[in-house]
């Protein structure tokens, strides 16, 4: 559902969905949209066309969270139930993996592409953001074992035009901003609800 300012719905869809977790609108216009039930991904156009498809069994049965767009025109999928992300291009080939230390005991919830090449992805158990290398290496991270700043579950971020980041801190019911040194700059807490996606309006 697409709201206006005034939070009247604008644009809705809703055919053939059966659990939608991730919705990501295009630099294009269309919606990419993650059905975690379904294990598929479908862009689609502002006249509710689907423009690409793609399904995956090993993401069916809510294994999958979130997905986002790269500027590369790749895909970034986060296998939730293992902590592995998959890259995939546009014609649904497989091109970048990426799983988590002790994956099958941890969970993904998103993978967001930087500038430089590098991929954030945003992990629980610990509540953690890493930055990992095209090579596969974690050359940082945000929380996890650091005890100065702790995140229950990270789950949503993006990213500020200063660099800064903005975390989901899911199960911590917060919203913190993180400088690119990993320093707490602003935190909002949530009370008794919690946001898992966001994303910053430029």
């Amino acid at each position: 559902v697409e709201l206006d300012e005034k939070q009247a719905e604008t644009w809705t869809y809703c055919d053939g969905l059966e659990h939608p977790l991730s919705a990501h609108r295009l630099p294009n216009g269309n919606t990419l949209i993650g059905d975690a039930r379904l294990g598929k991904l479908i862009e689609v156009t502002p006249d509710k066309k689907i423009a690409w498809t793609y399904q995956s069994p090993n993401l069916a049965n809510m294994r999958m969270r979130n997905s986002r767009r790269t500027p590369q025109g790749t895909t970034l999928i986060a296998e939730e139930a293992i902590a592995t992300i998959h890259e995939i291009d546009a014609q649904g080939k497989s091109i970048w993996q990426w799983q988590a230390p002790n994956g099958p005991n941890r969970r993904a919830y998103q993978a967001l592409r930087l500038p430089n090449g590098n991929t954030l992805v945003s992990l629980n158990d610990p509540g953690e953001v890493v930055e990992v290398s095209q090579d596969g290496q974690i050359v940082r991270s945000i929380a996890g074992a650091n005890l100065r700043l702790q995140f229950g579950w990270a789950s949503g971020m993006a990213l500020f035009p200063n660099g800064n980041l903005l975390i989901s801190d899911y199960t911590g019911r917060r919203l913190v901003e993180i400088d690119p040194k990993g320093n707490l700059v602003n935190e909002l807490r949530l009370g008794p609800r919690t946001v898992a996606s966001l994303d910053i309006i430029r």
